[in-house]
């Protein structure tokens, strides 16, 4: 008796630590969750380093439980806590409530089809997905500027420093070739795709804030902007010149938030400026013209994707996906790897109803607009996810950003002209005149 109460006592010793982290994890998740946000970001944004990756993981039961399931858990629980508070209306709200309906039927069905460790590993990255949407627009109050800035950009700076530090111990090899790491070849990219998109969109959020051209945002614009160029992930090459494309064209269409003082002239001579710097670079620098002229991973791309679509499926499973089990296109083994497309990979597993659900959410971030909030990030934003979509899988923190963004378009604004406003960094709630008459902005 007395040993199994010493053994017991052994091991609630050894569970205290872990106990404690949960605990404050979990107030963290309900009282400060810019905060919390921030820690789930800048952990994900060095799990997708090459050398700075932690290994943080344990054994549960017999199932491999990871910091994003963690994550994952007190972002649901915290969301269905203030449900009521949820921002979301309308057709926006149809379209992640149908995607949620998709995934906990996934789940449901794979489980009992497979057991519990495969169905949950076959479809973490939907439920989190799907917890961060439900987590990010039930914010009790308003989203900020400078929560986006606090969320996005200085995660994308660890993200930036560690895959520098990367290239300057170990060297800079292109995208198919291999560097040496501790005695042992490793792939050359220093920085993967997700956090390579991280730091784009960082870049974005650092360019279109008001305020003085600071050294500080000087030295974070050429960092971001250089390690874009350096970790060599086409897809993110692609997604910046179309963010481009819309900067560019937003004088010459509609007006979508501030304009920053630049006019179409203006962004041209800017925009040519840019690219010519990039050429020169990229002449220079022969590993980026190797990176940018190899065709073999966008090959055997077209073949994964060529071969999952050309698999007869019913009419339910084309529409659903695998929501009520595994389709003849996903079932486990079939395929080496995933899809490696947003597109493909939703297909396969919600079906065209979760990709059109998916789809439709992007494109009302393309929408969003907040008077107080400068440029047009939502629509940058958009083109940018779409276009990587192509090759990627479009990461669980962007989906927390498209809470955001919906979220925030969502709240009460007040009317009248406030384009050029700079927001206030001291506080999260946007200031409003006495009196002012007050719109809703729905999706």
């Amino acid at each position: 008796m007395v040993l199994v109460i010493l053994t017991l006592l052994e091991q609630a010793i050894s569970l205290a630590p872990a106990l404690v982290t949960l605990f404050a994890l979990g107030l963290m998740a309900v009282r400060h969750q810019r905060l919390f946000l921030a820690l789930f970001v800048s952990l994900v944004a060095l799990e997708s380093t090459r050398d700075f990756a932690p290994s943080i993981g344990m054994i549960f039961g017999g199932i491999s439980v990871y910091p994003e399931d963690l994550f994952m858990v007190l972002c649901a629980s915290a969301a269905l806590v203030r449900i009521r508070q949820w921002r979301l209306r309308g057709i926006t709200l149809m379209a992640v409530l149908v995607f949620s309906v998709l995934v906990g039927l996934g789940v449901i069905s794979w489980i009992w089809t497979f057991g519990l460790q495969r169905g949950v590993n076959s479809w973490r990255s939907e439920m989190l997905m799907v917890a961060l949407l439900l987590y990010a627009t039930t914010r009790p109050r308003d989203w900020s500027w400078n929560d986006i800035h606090v969320l996005i950009v200085w995660p994308a700076i660890v993200a930036a420093l560690a895959g520098l530090v990367s290239i300057l111990l170990f060297g800079l090899g292109s995208s198919s070739s291999s560097v040496l790491v501790g005695g042992v070849l490793e792939y050359s990219r220093p920085v993967g795709a997700s956090s390579s998109l991280l730091m784009l969109v960082g870049l974005w959020v650092t360019l279109l804030s008001v305020g003085k051209w600071t050294a500080t945002r000087v030295v974070v614009g050429l960092l971001l902007a250089s390690m874009i160029l350096l970790t060599q992930v086409r897809s993110v090459w692609v997604a910046a010149i179309c963010g481009v494309v819309v900067w560019w064209l937003v004088p010459r269409i509609r007006a979508r938030g501030t304009s920053t003082g630049l006019g179409g002239l203006s962004r041209t001579v800017i925009v040519f400026l840019v690219a010519t710097a990039t050429a020169l670079v990229g002449v220079f620098v022969n590993v980026l013209g190797q990176s940018a002229s190899n065709d073999g991973t966008w090959l055997w791309r077209v073949a994964r994707w060529a071969a999952s679509m050309s698999i007869p499926r019913s009419w339910f499973e084309w529409l659903a996906g695998s929501a009520l089990g595994p389709t003849p296109a996903s079932t486990p083994g079939l395929f080496p790897t995933f899809a490696h497309s947003f597109y493909v990979d939703d297909i396969e597993k919600t079906g065209f109803i979760g990709l059109a659900a998916l789809v439709f959410l992007i494109i009302a971030v393309g929408k969003a607009h907040v008077p107080s909030w400068p440029g047009p990030l939502g629509l940058i934003v958009c083109v940018s996810y779409l276009s990587y979509g192509t090759a990627y899988q479009v990461p669980a923190w962007a989906w927390m950003l498209v809470g955001i963004l919906l979220s925030a378009t969502l709240i009460e604004q007040p009317e009248g002209p406030q384009d050029g406003a700079a927001p206030n960094p001291e506080s999260d709630r946007a200031t409003e005149p006495r009196g002012a008459q007050r719109r809703s902005v729905r999706l």
